[in-house]
């Protein structure tokens, strides 16, 4: 028997609802979402930007 909870409006199941009331959830989501903000190192971005080069070149 499949133990799936319904989705309520909005396509969020009641697990998934439950889970963004959780505060550990909450600040976890708030770190991933300050480091995700944090602009990429400039040795990294000149890298990429010889990868987008070498690519053009093939």
């Amino acid at each position: 028997m499949d133990k799936m909870k319904p989705e309520q409006a909005g396509g969020v199941t009641e697990a998934e609802d439950d889970l963004r009331r959780d505060p550990l959830i909450g600040r976890l989501k708030t770190m991933f979402d300050e480091v995700a903000a944090e602009p990429l190192p400039t040795d990294l971005m000149r890298l990429l930007q010889q990868l987008d080069e070498a690519e053009r070149k093939r």
